[in-house]
Protein backbone atom coordinates (compact mmCIF):
# COMPACT_ATOMS: atom_id res chain seq x y z
CA UNK A 1 0.00 0.00 0.00
CA UNK A 2 2.73 2.46 0.89
CA UNK A 3 4.27 1.75 -2.53
CA UNK A 4 1.08 2.95 -4.21
CA UNK A 5 0.96 6.07 -2.06
CA UNK A 6 4.66 6.79 -2.66
CA UNK A 7 4.14 6.39 -6.39
CA UNK A 8 1.18 8.80 -6.33
CA UNK A 9 3.20 11.37 -4.38
CA UNK A 10 6.04 11.13 -6.89
CA UNK A 11 3.64 11.48 -9.83
CA UNK A 12 2.12 14.62 -8.37
CA UNK A 13 5.48 16.37 -7.76
CA UNK A 14 4.42 19.15 -5.41
CA UNK A 15 7.48 21.21 -6.33
CA UNK A 16 5.67 22.01 -9.58
CA UNK A 17 2.49 23.22 -7.82
CA UNK A 18 2.08 26.65 -6.20
CA UNK A 19 0.65 25.32 -2.93
CA UNK A 20 0.51 28.80 -1.43
CA UNK A 21 -2.31 29.72 -3.82
CA UNK A 22 -5.92 28.58 -3.98
CA UNK A 23 -5.33 27.49 -7.57
CA UNK A 24 -2.38 25.39 -6.47
CA UNK A 25 -4.42 23.66 -3.78
CA UNK A 26 -7.14 22.94 -6.35
CA UNK A 27 -4.49 21.53 -8.69
CA UNK A 28 -3.16 19.30 -5.91
CA UNK A 29 -6.65 18.03 -5.07
CA UNK A 30 -7.43 17.43 -8.74
CA UNK A 31 -4.27 15.39 -9.19
CA UNK A 32 -4.90 13.43 -5.98
CA UNK A 33 -8.46 12.63 -7.00
CA UNK A 34 -7.35 11.54 -10.48
CA UNK A 35 -4.68 9.26 -9.02
CA UNK A 36 -7.13 7.74 -6.54
CA UNK A 37 -9.68 7.16 -9.29
CA UNK A 38 -7.18 4.89 -11.05
CA UNK A 39 -7.10 2.46 -8.10
CA UNK A 40 -9.61 -0.26 -8.95
CA UNK A 41 -9.81 -2.03 -5.59
CA UNK A 42 -12.19 -0.08 -3.35
CA UNK A 43 -10.47 -1.08 -0.10
CA UNK A 44 -7.03 -0.08 -1.42
CA UNK A 45 -8.46 3.19 -2.72
CA UNK A 46 -9.95 3.96 0.71
CA UNK A 47 -6.70 3.21 2.53
CA UNK A 48 -4.69 5.23 0.00
CA UNK A 49 -7.18 8.10 0.36
CA UNK A 50 -6.67 8.18 4.14
CA UNK A 51 -2.89 8.07 3.79
CA UNK A 52 -2.87 10.80 1.15
CA UNK A 53 -5.31 12.90 3.17
CA UNK A 54 -2.88 12.82 6.07
CA UNK A 55 0.02 13.70 3.75
CA UNK A 56 -1.96 16.56 2.19
CA UNK A 57 -2.79 17.93 5.63
CA UNK A 58 0.92 17.81 6.58
CA UNK A 59 1.74 19.95 3.54
CA UNK A 60 -0.19 22.84 5.06
CA UNK A 61 1.07 22.78 8.63
CA UNK A 62 4.29 23.94 10.28
CA UNK A 63 6.35 21.17 8.69
CA UNK A 64 6.51 23.20 5.49
CA UNK A 65 9.59 25.04 4.36
CA UNK A 66 9.21 28.76 5.08
CA UNK A 67 9.84 29.81 1.47
CA UNK A 68 6.71 28.02 0.25
CA UNK A 69 4.09 29.66 2.47
CA UNK A 70 3.42 33.10 3.85
CA UNK A 71 4.32 33.49 7.49
CA UNK A 72 1.41 33.90 9.86
CA UNK A 73 2.53 37.50 10.51
CA UNK A 74 2.42 38.23 6.77
CA UNK A 75 -1.03 36.65 6.47
CA UNK A 76 -2.28 38.65 9.47
CA UNK A 77 -0.91 41.86 7.94
CA UNK A 78 -2.67 41.06 4.65
CA UNK A 79 -5.94 40.36 6.44
CA UNK A 80 -5.68 43.57 8.44
CA UNK A 81 -5.30 45.46 5.17
CA UNK A 82 -8.07 43.68 3.29
CA UNK A 83 -10.77 43.10 5.91
CA UNK A 84 -12.58 46.27 6.98
CA UNK A 85 -12.88 47.08 10.67
CA UNK A 86 -16.35 47.13 12.26
CA UNK A 87 -16.13 50.92 12.38
CA UNK A 88 -15.46 51.07 8.63
CA UNK A 89 -18.41 48.81 7.94
CA UNK A 90 -20.71 51.05 10.00
CA UNK A 91 -19.42 54.09 8.08
CA UNK A 92 -20.05 52.33 4.77
CA UNK A 93 -23.58 51.39 5.82
CA UNK A 94 -24.36 54.95 6.92
CA UNK A 95 -23.00 56.30 3.63
CA UNK A 96 -25.27 53.87 1.76
CA UNK A 97 -28.47 55.19 3.34
CA UNK A 98 -31.10 55.59 0.63
CA UNK A 99 -29.17 53.57 -1.96
CA UNK A 100 -30.36 50.30 -3.42
CA UNK A 101 -28.91 47.04 -2.21
CA UNK A 102 -27.26 46.45 -5.60
CA UNK A 103 -25.57 49.87 -5.51
CA UNK A 104 -24.36 49.21 -1.98
CA UNK A 105 -23.09 45.72 -2.91
CA UNK A 106 -21.22 47.13 -5.92
CA UNK A 107 -19.60 49.81 -3.78
CA UNK A 108 -18.50 47.31 -1.13
CA UNK A 109 -17.18 44.95 -3.82
CA UNK A 110 -15.22 47.80 -5.40
CA UNK A 111 -13.69 48.79 -2.06
CA UNK A 112 -12.74 45.21 -1.22
CA UNK A 113 -11.17 44.64 -4.65
CA UNK A 114 -9.15 47.84 -4.22
CA UNK A 115 -7.86 46.52 -0.90
CA UNK A 116 -6.95 43.14 -2.40
CA UNK A 117 -5.18 44.87 -5.30
CA UNK A 118 -3.21 47.01 -2.84
CA UNK A 119 -2.03 43.91 -0.97
CA UNK A 120 -1.19 42.06 -4.17
CA UNK A 121 1.32 44.73 -5.23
Amino acid sequence: MSDIVTQIKEQIDITQIALSTAEGRVELDTRLNAALAEIQDEHLRTVAYEMLKSWRRSLFNDENPPHVYHSSAKVQQMLNTIVPSPEEIVTWIKAADGRTYDDFAQEITKRMLERVAAVAH
